[in-house]
């Protein structure tokens, strides 16, 4: 038995497809946080934001908005951590800008090779907004 008991109030698949915004609540309907749902990966839903010790609301009007923020923080701060790791330097320009849950950003990356970068993302059939 995995972390997902059951999935409830889904909408029929012709409206949720991978890429849509969920809510993520625990077997009491506590919320945990919101994230993308993906029906065809073993990750059902890449988390990007968890519900804070404030009760901080889920998901609400704007949430298309409330991901690109959450994006936003996410490459904000990786970039400071890279540059606490002295990246890009003289010898090394290539580097790995977002790893995924590591930086937060739950089946995203984003490689950068002076001065292109690329990004990758896991099961989004609705891109994150630019």
């Amino acid at each position: 038995v995995g972390a997902i008991n059951r999935e409830e109030g889904l909408p029929s698949s012709k409206e949720l497809s991978a890429g849509h915004v969920v809510d993520v609540v625990d077997h009491r309907g506590n919320g945990i946080g919101w994230g993308v749902y993906n029906p065809h990966s073993l990750y059902r839903v890449r988390m990007l934001s968890f519900k804070n010790g404030k009760g901080e609301e889920l998901l609400e009007e704007g949430t298309r908005q409330r991901i690109g923020g959450a994006v936003a923080n996410a490459v904000s701060e990786a970039i400071e951590i890279r540059k606490s790791l002295g990246l890009p330097n003289s010898k090394s320009s290539s580097y790995r800008l977002l790893n995924g849950e590591g930086d937060g950003v739950s089946g995203l990356s984003v490689d950068v090779f002076d001065p292109v970068s690329e990004q990758g993302e896991s099961g989004q059939d609705n891109p994150l907004p630019a």
